[in-house]
Order: structure tokens, then C-alpha cells, then sequence
């Protein structure tokens, strides 16, 4: 008898079903149903991680005022400190991100048109800066009295014109892929569970807990950064390019920076 390899097949599957008692190969499948329930349950843990981190900041920074900037003693010091906290953070997202069962498709990272989003972002960062600092903060500064900044000496920042490359990095790395990464990982974890009323909910929740960030710098630059804040999440909703966003925070910090060695340094 010569054997073909549908003899060889029948044989094997006879083989499988005798010694393993299989009444046929789709028992040996995992059901499509356990995989979805599987993936539903690390979507729904994704977004109780992220109350958690949203609990640190209120209370750390609202409760306990606590800033990650306290006992800052340069320029250096801050760059090692934000940029460690920075990478966790990034670390953090894309493992729950990826275990979850995203990709950096559904973060909106994309390579198509990046280009065009990063010079776009760009503009929106320069229209972010105009109604920062000349509509939106004197507009909440005329209701709410401004604060000192508490915990960080400004002027020792701002002296060294040396600095100015970590300050650059530091806005690129921080300031705009990290802070907006995890805007977007907020707002679209929340979608995929529920749906639109979560993404406006992420959006908003996630600027809310983004000004209680700056609550060491007093109560307007909470109003004001969650505004900010706010303002950058509907940037990425524009065309879900996370890449609009980072580039339009990274563009308003960089000179907000450049203008602080202007007042501080003179």
C-alpha cells in the first residue's frame, strides 16, 4: 500500500482521537468567546491601572502637595528625574497597551503623513502658546489669584544658557511623546470599553488629573493647564494623530523655555 499524505493525515487524526479521546480537532481550539473574555478582562484591569496612577497624582500633589520637582537642585537633576519618570510611565504603556491587546496603530502612531502631523502639530503648538498666555491665562488669572510656584527656584533653572539642549530633550521626551503617549493611552483605553462615552471621558478625566499635576503651581495653573490639557486630547481627535499632539506640546514648551531664559536670565 502506498501511503499519500491524506493517508498520512487519516492516520494521524485516527491517532489523536484514540489516544487522546478528541471527538475532533476543534476540541483542541481555544474558543473564540474564552479569548474575548480573556482580552475584555486586561482591558477593563488597563483602566483600573490607570485610576490608580490618576489617585497617586490627587493625592500626592493635591492632598500631600507633593511635586516631583521638590528638592530640585539644577537643571540636571531634573532632566535625570523627569526623564526616568518619563520612561516607567512609557514602559508602563506599552505593556498594558500590547497586553491588552492593542497596537501602536490604535495609540495613533503612525508612519503614514507623520510629516505633515509634526508640522502641523507644530502650528498648533505656536496657537497653544498665543492662548495660553495672552486669552486663557489672564482671562483665569483675573478670577483667580496667581500663586508663586512652591518647591522649584525658577531662577536657578533659567541661568545657564548650557542647559538649553536637556531643556530641548526634555520637551521632546517628556513634554511631548510621553505626557501625549499616555493622553492617548487614557483616552483610547477607556473607548474600547466603553465605547464613545469613554473616549470623552478619558479626554476629560485625563486633562482634569493633567492640571492637578501643576497643583504646586497654584490653583490658576491647575485651571489653566487642564485647559491645556483638554486642548491637546482634541488635537489628537482630529485626525487621531498622536503625532499632532506631542509635536504641539513639545513646540509650547521649547519656547515657553527660551522665553524663561528671557525673564530669568536676562
Amino acid at each position: 500500500m502506498v501511503y499519500t499524505s491524506n493517508n498520512w493525515l487519516s492516520l494521524t487524526k485516527l491517532w489523536l482521537e484514540t489516544e487522546f479521546s478528541f471527538d475532533s480537532f476543534e476540541s483542541i481550539k481555544v474558543p473564540a468567546k474564552s479569548v474575548y473574555h480573556s482580552v475584555k478582562s486586561r482591558q477593563y484591569l488597563t483602566l483600573v491601572i490607570i485610576g490608580l496612577f490618576w489617585l497617586r497624582a490627587l493625592v500626592l500633589n493635591v492632598i500631600f502637595q507633593v511635586n516631583d520637582g521638590d528638592d530640585v537642585s539644577g537643571v540636571w537633576d531634573l532632566f535625570s528625574t523627569a526623564s526616568l519618570y518619563g520612561a516607567i510611565n512609557l514602559i508602563v504603556i506599552f505593556a498594558l497597551w500590547y497586553w491588552s491587546g492593542g497596537n501602536l496603530r490604535g495609540l495613533g502612531l503612525r508612519k503614514e503623513g507623520a510629516g505633515k502631523h509634526l508640522l502641523i502639530g507644530m502650528l498648533f503648538g505656536l496657537a497653544m502658546l498665543l492662548q495660553h498666555y495672552l486669552l486663557t491665562g489672564p482671562l483665569i488669572r483675573s478670577f483667580v489669584p496667581a500663586n508663586a510656584d512652591q518647591g522649584i527656584d525658577m531662577p536657578l533653572l533659567f541661568q545657564n544658557t548650557a542647559d538649553i539642549p536637556f531643556w530641548i530633550l526634555l520637551s521632546v521626551f517628556k513634554g511631548g511623546f510621553e505626557e501625549e503617549l499616555w493622553r492617548s493611552f487614557e483616552m483610547n483605553s477607556f473607548k474600547r470599553v466603553f465605547g464613545k462615552a469613554g473616549l470623552v471621558f478619558g479626554l476629560i478625566a485625563g486633562a482634569v488629573f493633567f492640571g492637578l499635576q501643576h497643583s504646586y503651581q497654584g490653583l490658576d495653573s491647575v485651571i489653566s493647564t487642564g485647559f491645556d490639557g483638554l486642548l491637546y486630547g482634541l488635537i489628537y481627535l482630529r485626525r487621531r494623530s498622536v503625532i499632532e499632539a506631542m509635536a504641539a506640546h513639545a513646540t509650547f514648551d521649547i519656547i515657553s523655555i527660551l522665553a524663561g531664559y528671557y525673564i530669568y536670565a536676562g
